[in-house]
């Protein structure tokens, strides 16, 4: 048996539908005031009937203009164009990225003025937005401060609408989520120094240890340099100090490992220190074009530019990861030639962990171990291939390894 549809019955079930769902949202949107208003509204349609007082059915038949009016005002939803920029999008602990949020009214009529609440982080900021004529614009500036490491979500923004009588308020979500991305502090921090691998094109040096040096460039003299590296015929042919340039063909490589299990550390905010020491030595070394490898506990072991390990350390998560030995046993066979490598964690790692740790790297790597405590003195203890390192601190961490872990390898 065929099935003839029928337009008119067609048309009714969707406005039927249409009907039903604006219902719904009317019901989802009463405010308090508007459930009020609908209680009234029944009471007084049954105690009227029932009690047979024109007034009731009065004040029933009030109650339900006013909510007709309501839903007919917040019906066909305002339209908005809500575009964010943020610069810059990468920031350190304790800047500021400055934004602007620019909102266009695209509906068919003139918007009044509408409350609208905009995400930043786990907070919510309340502004007032204007009223708009059709195709009007305006432009918000607005700040987020990086107070601490990780990755701020700035976004949507949540525009309430609300009718005439105050009785029914909806909320709706407009524009992407945008993130800042907040790096770890970094301070200036010295290279590694000299590594055992044999590399014609280093970096340029004026304190390598004889031997490992060959001429690289002429240049002009700057003040510090040694006189002993001036080249005097061309110094007397251009009139001005010129100094031979020499570049250091012992290659370092470089093995940053970080500890995040929080339980090695007597406090999270010396966690976030230890966090800040692998972020400084990391862009240090990069810097240097030294290669580098940063082992966060992530299982992630590519060599990278500075920007990237510093988005890696933002959004680390400090929490549960393999012991020490068994991630640099892990890295070491990816890495068989570093000459150096760096072991940040806190005071409460067994001393078993960090010898079994040192045991996995080969003579005649150099193994440098940082550990964050509350009595950390900056003190650096020196044995064979092996340093340790106690600091409290980032700056303190910056003092000592300016001085000692950054020393050149003889």
């Amino acid at each position: 048996m065929a099935v003839v549809a029928d337009p008119i019955l067609g048309t009714s079930s969707r406005t039927s539908v249409g009907v039903a769902q604006m219902c719904r949202n009317a019901v989802a949107a009463l405010t308090a005031a508007g459930r009020a208003v609908v209680l009234t509204m029944v009471l007084s349609l049954m105690a009227g009937a029932v009690l047979d007082w024109p007034e009731l059915l009065v004040i029933s038949a009030g109650c339900a203009v006013a909510l007709v009016i309501s839903v007919v005002s917040m019906s066909g939803g305002a339209q908005f164009d809500v575009r964010r920029t943020l610069h810059p999008s990468r920031i350190s602990v304790g800047q500021e990225a400055v934004g602007v949020l620019t909102i266009r009214n695209l509906g068919r009529r003139r918007l009044r003025t509408v409350r609208a609440v905009d995400q930043v982080g786990h907070v919510a900021v309340a502004m007032d937005i204007p009223a708009l004529g059709v195709n009007a614009q305006i432009s918000m500036p607005f700040t987020v401060h990086g107070a601490t490491r990780g990755v701020i979500p700035v976004g949507p923004l949540w525009i309430g609408r609300a009718d005439p009588f105050g009785l029914l308020r909806r909320r709706h979500a407009e524009g992407e989520i945008t993130e800042v991305v907040v790096h770890p502090r970094t301070v200036s921090a010295g290279v590694a120094g000299s590594g055992w691998t044999k590399d014609m094109d280093g970096f340029t040096t004026e304190d390598s240890p004889l031997g490992s040096v060959a001429f690289h460039s002429l240049r002009d003299y700057q003040p510090g340099d040694d006189r002993r590296h001036i080249h005097w015929r061309s110094s007397a042919r251009a009139g001005r100090p010129i100094v031979r340039q020499f570049v250091d063909t012992r290659r370092s490589t470089n093995l940053v490992v970080l500890d995040p299990r929080p339980e090695r550390y007597e406090s999270e905010s010396l966690a976030e220190v230890a966090v800040e020491i692998a972020a400084s030595v990391s862009v240090a070394m990069l810097g240097a074009g030294q290669p580098t490898l940063c082992d966060l506990g992530d299982g992630r072991y590519a060599l990278e530019r500075a920007t990237a390990v510093l988005d890696r350390l933002a959004h680390l998560q400090l929490g549960p990861c393999d012991d020490l030995p068994t991630r640099i046993a892990q890295v070491l066979d990816r890495q068989r030639s570093a000459t150096t490598v760096l072991i940040i964690t806190g005071v409460r790692t067994p001393s078993t962990e960090l010898s079994t740790a040192v045991a996995a790297v080969l003579a005649p790597t150099r193994v440098v171990f940082v550990m964050v405590s509350h009595g950390g003195l900056g003190v650096v203890e020196n044995r064979a291939n092996r340093a340790t390192m106690k600091v409290s601190s980032l700056e303190q961490f910056q003092r000592s390894w300016s001085t000692h872990g950054s020393a050149r390898r003889a």
